[in-house]
């Protein structure tokens, strides 16, 4: 009988109501726990765990290092809120005993105890844990107070993780294993200290209105602030307010927020505000005003209730450009406070040390970044993302953007530009490491380079970070798309759009994850979707649609209607390309070829046309040259469905190999 002794991290996972459950539907429940066990294993040895046993519904496993075990528990959480398994999850650090393939020690009863406080949907540790991760950028801990559990002989204070998106247990909800005296007068600790810090938060503080009722609808637009400036050279700062706004209140969990794109299509409109809600579907809005003149601003706000249009809370600032940081915060606490919302004093905090005439500069780039997608705005914007980072080389801001603004120029194998961006996406990461945004933009460069592990590390990091985000949720669906995770892919696309529904590239990936996931009708009707909103639908990918469900009818009828004749032209080739008419598509194959030289992209046009004809060891030669050319479409290979016919050719199986492509 071996012993071993040794320093390791514990921990237990549950499902929360799997009982219940057991009683109504016996099989599903036996469905779902295996469904849990299988993917929590997945993930605990992936940080270098083991899954010690399994006790009914729940799991115990342990960890080397603390960090992994925190990251596995993040992880499980995050995997668990996609396939709606409500979970509570604990850990503790400590000497425990290994003997035939078992755990024992107080360490194990710890961390058991601490899990059967929490509720569907937290993580909570014990103070051990957290000594170990606090100065880890990638977790945020809030203590839950100090409790004497059951059989635990000295107190425990127990921290949750706080990362965007994980619930936290309130004071009259931990009702777990402890003892009942004390227990008590612990949930009157923690109360009084959350009393102390509102107080702190929000004392300085005097409302014009405050509500007389509770709010339970938490979901709000911020509309585009009004320049009053009477000048239109204005405009960036006030719809950059919003924007920041926007921004400050999506890292907020209890609170739905509508993305910039949605709320702004009400810019300049004189729409009656309780039509302006019931069409975001949203309770509340946020509107204002900027008056701007000789750096003295005078910013004016109010939350309007959109059923009725009840005016909760105003106010006016009046200010200069350098407190403009402590005015968004104020208005972010303000409006907070009325709707019952935890709001975070740290929610501004990467803004409190930049440079104000860096961030001026920011705001103009962004303001033309997000007004148009015309090359000549794109650059415009980044004469002044440029002259940002000239007066601030720290602030991240303007080299995501930048990034982005390059990448979007970015045509086959423009490697200069290609390596502009990529340099001005590491360097914004690098400087702010706990931005989403910036790890998701990262993502992006690796994936344009076939670098698909490395990206789907960021891709999570980013996930973790700012899970309320649209502009992270509609690329991680974009980057599951491409890897070929479709329940991923499909539920942050969709996420994404309910965030920010008239948006076009959550549309565009929403679409794509649809067509790429073989769900053409879905495509379709984002497709349609997209028209409505005039924006420019994928005709091509229309017509392939009808091609690939065989109804040629309406894929020669959609021809028609595709722009540019050079693509009529194509997608008339390969819809009459076939082995029987095999000798009039290699003469048009060859024609493609000849434009080769001045088109790269081509390249995945003449290995389609090659698949659809059979000669599958000339598709798979011009696959290879299409990845020597760094095709960025090349990255949907996995996926696309011109290609399901090549899955077994060995030059095919080569290729997805040497792309790596995680599991």
């Amino acid at each position: 009988m071996t012993q071993v002794r040794q320093l390791a991290a514990i921990m237990f996972t549950d499902i929360v109501g799997y009982t219940s459950l057991m009683g109504e539907d016996e099989k599903k429940a036996f469905d779902l726990m295996n469904d849990n066990r299988l993917f929590q294993k997945s993930i605990i040895e992936e940080y270098g765990g083991k899954l010690i046993k399994e006790m009914g519904d729940g799991i115990m496993a342990s960890f080397p290092a603390v960090t992994d075990a925190v990251q596995a528990a993040l992880k499980i959480h995050n995997e668990s809120c996609l396939r709606n398994i409500q979970l509570r999850i604990g850990l503790h650090f400590g000497d425990i005993l290994f003997e035939n393939n078992d755990i024992y020690g107080d360490a194990v009863n710890i961390a058991s105890r601490i899990q059967s406080l929490g509720v569907p949907g937290s993580v909570l540790f014990s103070k051990r844990i957290n000594d170990e991760i606090s100065n880890k950028n990638l977790f945020k801990a809030i203590s839950l107070g100090v409790f004497e559990l059951k059989n635990v002989k000295n107190p425990i204070e127990v921290f949750a993780l706080a990362n965007e998106g994980f619930v936290l247990s309130k004071p009259g909800q931990l009702k777990g294993k402890l003892k009942k005296q004390r227990s008590l007068l612990s949930l009157w600790v923690f109360l009084l200290s959350l009393l102390i810090v509102a107080a702190v938060i929000f004392g300085y503080k005097k409302f014009n209105k405050k509500s007389d009722f509770e709010i339970q609808n938490k979901s709000i637009a911020v509309l585009p602030f009004v320049n009053m400036s009477g000048d239109p050279k204005q405009e960036y700062f006030s719809d950059g307010l919003s924007e920041e706004l926007i921004n400050m209140f999506t890292r907020l969990p209890e609170l739905k927020v509508i993305g910039r794109t949605s709320s702004f299509a009400f810019k300049g409109k004189n729409e009656d505000l309780r039509s302006i809600g019931e069409k975001l579907n949203v309770d509340y809005l946020l509107e204002g005003s900027v008056r701007n003149s000789n750096n003295k601003m005078r910013i004016t706000t109010q939350l309007i209730k959109a059923n009725d249009g009840t005016h909760l809370w105003s106010d006016t600032y009046n200010m200069n450009m350098n407190d403009v940081f402590a005015v968004q915060e104020q208005i972010s606490a303000s409006v907070t406070e009325v709707l019952r919302v935890t709001f975070s004093r740290n929610s501004n905090v990467k803004l409190a040390n930049v440079n104000p005439e860096a961030y001026n500069d920011f705001l103009q780039g962004r303001y033309l970044y997000e007004k148009s997608e015309e090359p000549l705005n794109r650059g415009e914007a980044m004469k002044w993302f440029k002259e940002a980072i000239r007066k601030d080389s720290t602030f991240s801001l303007p080299w995501t953007y930048l990034s982005m603004c390059l990448l979007t120029d970015v045509i086959s194998s423009d490697e200069v530009k290609f390596e502009q961006s990529k340099q001005a996406a590491y360097k914004a990461f690098e400087l702010d490491s706990t931005s989403g945004i910036a790890a998701i933009n990262v993502a992006e460069i690796m994936d344009r380079s076939y670098n698909f592990i490395g990206a789907k590390e960021k891709v999570d990091l980013a996930l973790a970070l700012e899970p309320e985000v649209p502009y992270v949720l509609r690329n991680a669906g974009r980057f599951y798309t491409i890897i070929g995770k479709k329940f991923e892919s499909e539920t942050y696309s969709q996420r994404a759009v309910e965030k920010d529904p008239i948006q076009i590239k959550t549309l565009e990936y929403l679409a794509l994850a649809y067509f790429y996931g073989g769900k053409y009708e879905e495509f379709r009707k984002i497709n349609r979707r997209m028209s409505e909103l005039n924006y420019p639908p994928f005709d091509y990918e229309n017509f392939l649609s009808y091609l690939f469900e065989n109804i040629i009818s309406k894929a020669k009828y959609t021809i028609d209607s595709l722009h540019g004749q050079r693509l009529k032209d194509y997608a008339t080739i390969y819809l009459f390309a076939s082995p029987v008419n095999k000798s009039d598509a290699e003469n048009n194959i060859m024609k493609l070829k000849v434009d080769y030289n001045e088109s790269k992209d081509l390249s995945m046009n003449i290995a389609e046309t090659y698949t659809r004809i059979g000669e599958f060891d000339k598709a798979v030669e011009w696959l290879e040259i299409a990845y020597k050319d760094k095709i960025h479409y090349l990255e949907y290979l996995k996926v696309d469905p011109a290609f399901y016919a090549l899955k077994n050719h060995p030059g095919f199986k080569s290729l997805i190999k040497k792309m790596n492509y995680p599991d």
